[in-house]
């Protein structure tokens, strides 16, 4: 029996336009390490006009790597530990022009590296720890010319440090907790200039700091939770001139708190969950003048919640999830006065949801995995087209997908490998228009891919224009229709990149593609205007014999 497969405007894999859109299939950028163990990439980061990440090509272990999107342009910045062994670069912070992160010579452990992109330029700022243990620097955050971070030394443990980029000026700015013990400094974030972390003084517990970089300037802010048990302050997020954060105190467990930095500014924005287990804030994420947030008020779950700072502003958003079941709110992320995020309605499934602040504007945006199933989608970026994200519709498992906030704007960007199996993109960085990820098409592991749209398609979707192909999959044939008045050109690529086929179409007419000498397997079906040369859309096409 003859299948049609009606496609209206769909970002990525299948769209219509009114205006000039150029999009492009995702595409491996370099097999670097060759076969189907993969290079294991983490941390993309961009730096000028280069992303830097780490990488495992097979012989150099894992090591410092760079790329401009191409081929040619893509290589190892230092083999930092020489031979097989693992410079295992982490932690990449930019600061003035150079690449800060916690890397292994392999003779003096993981201590504090610098790297300008080039391989003489890329060298350890200062052994913290002498010796072979290392101080494992981690939670670099840049202010101005200065890095702030925490170190491990022998005699310290791990406090506070910072650095300049030289030997010089790099020390610990104070011996928090004094003695080997350390205080551990970490769940950090910048407000006006001055550096706020969570620190153990030996006396107070694990409470909320502040730091100019200078000794004199490293103060506790407040004993939140007095005595030696600690508030564990952590999830900070800025909004206006405040900080806020989760903390726990002994009357109130673990609730939403803010600072501006003085012992009397430091206070309780509400007691959500009153008494001692609280509401657990996580995922603290601003939007306008709001903080936007998941918590339990023990009736209601773990909900959607929104705070302007104040206790009467403080409340329950949405009970996405109805009744004491939680739909869990997470993963946010910010596009045109919305915010994004992963929950579950209880019906859906882990979907993806939106909301612009009112009890009204909350909605799903769509059920990827239709029916009870999760698409759980994640690791979200913005780029001028919309929100990509990794997500699996049932089918095709975890796989790219765009969303431009509408339902039918939200589609499956490319099947990068093909079938039921993930291609799990993730560790997503940006530059201009260009996204690099990592991604694993089955056959050559995870590696460096990229994808580039260049225009923005969200205010020019139009549901008017349809396409139709049958059969899909196809054998000998593909007929091709859609009621543009206009021709089109159409192209066809295997899913190496590589132009199988180039024709020109009559818009309203229904056209017979030959496919006959196709060999099985998955294609690309690209199209065209014929009078500029415009893509017009992609579609995915199986052949089977």
């Amino acid at each position: 029996m003859k299948k049609i497969y009606k496609l209206i405007l769909v970002a990525g894999v299948l769209f219509f336009a009114k205006s000039n859109v150029h999009a492009q299939v995702p595409a491996m950028v370099k097999d670097i390490n060759p076969g189907a163990p993969g290079s294991t990439i983490t941390a993309i980061v961009p730096m000028g006009t280069n992303y830097f990440f780490q990488a495992n090509d097979g012989t150099s272990g894992s090591e410092l790597w760079k790329s401009d999107g191409t081929l040619a342009g893509t290589s190892m910045v230092k083999d930092i530990n020489a031979g097989a062994g693992n410079g295992n670069p982490n932690g990449l912070t930019v600061m003035g022009g150079n690449l800060y992160f916690s890397g292994n010579d392999g003779a003096l452990g993981q201590e504090l590296w610098k790297s300008d992109g080039t391989l003489a330029g890329t060298v350890m700022v200062k052994d913290i720890n002498v010796g072979a243990p290392g101080c494992n620097p981690f939670g670099f955050t840049a202010i101005g010319n200065l890095l702030f971070f925490s170190a491990n030394t022998a005699a310290n443990g791990y406090e506070l440090w910072v650095s300049d980029g030289t030997t010089a000026g790099t020390m610990m700015v104070k011996d928090i907790n004094p003695g080997a013990t350390g205080s551990i400094p970490a769940e950090h974030l910048v407000l006006n200039n001055i550096f706020y972390f969570a620190a153990n003084d030996g006396t107070n517990g694990n409470e909320l700091w502040r730091s100019d970089g200078t000794l004199a300037g490293t103060t506790l802010v407040k004993d939140i939770n007095a005595g030696v048990n600690g508030s564990n302050p952590g999830g900070f997020v800025l909004m206006g001139s405040n900080l806020y954060f989760r903390a726990t105190d002994v009357a109130g467990g673990a609730e939403l708190w803010k600072t501006d930095g003085t012992l009397a500014g430091t206070t309780l924005v509400k007691d959500i969950n009153p008494g001692a287990t609280g509401s657990i804030p996580s995922g603290l994420y601003t939007m306008g003048s709001n903080i936007y947030f998941q918590a339990n008020d023990g009736t209601a779950g773990t909900e959607l919640w929104k705070s302007d700072g104040s206790t009467a502003g403080t409340a329950l958003l949405k009970d996405i999830s109805v009744g004491t079941a939680s739909s869990t709110p997470k993963g946010f992320i910010l596009m045109n006065n919305n915010l994004y995020f992963n929950a579950t309605d209880g019906v859906n499934g882990a979907e993806l949801w939106k909301t612009d602040g009112s009890l009204a504007g909350t909605t799903l945006v769509k059920d990827i995995n239709t029916g009870a199933g999760s698409s759980n989608p994640i690791n979200f970026i913005v780029n001028v087209n919309g929100i990509y994200f990794a997500a699996d519709n049932g089918t095709n498992g975890s796989e790219l997908w765009l969303t431009d906030g509408t339902t039918l704007g939200t589609s499956m960007v490319a099947d990068i490998n093909p079938g039921a199996a993930s291609s799990a993109p993730a560790t997503f960085g940006l530059i201009g228009s260009t996204i690099c990820f990592s991604a694993n098409n089955g056959t050559n592991g995870s590696e460096l891919w990229s994808f580039l749209s260049t225009t923005a398609i969200k205010n020019n979707v139009s549901s008017n224009n349809e396409l139709i192909t049958y059969p899909n999959p196809a054998s000998t044939s593909l007929f091709i229709k859609t009621d543009l008045t206009t021709s089109i050109s159409i192209q066809l690529l295997d899913m190496s990149g590589n132009l199988i086929l180039n024709k020109r179409l009559n818009g309203t007419t229904t056209n017979e593609l030959n496919t006959s000498e196709l060999s099985t397997g998955i294609y690309l079906l690209k199209i065209c205007d014929s009078n500029n040369g415009n893509v017009m859309g992609v579609k995915k096409i199986i052949i089977e014999k």
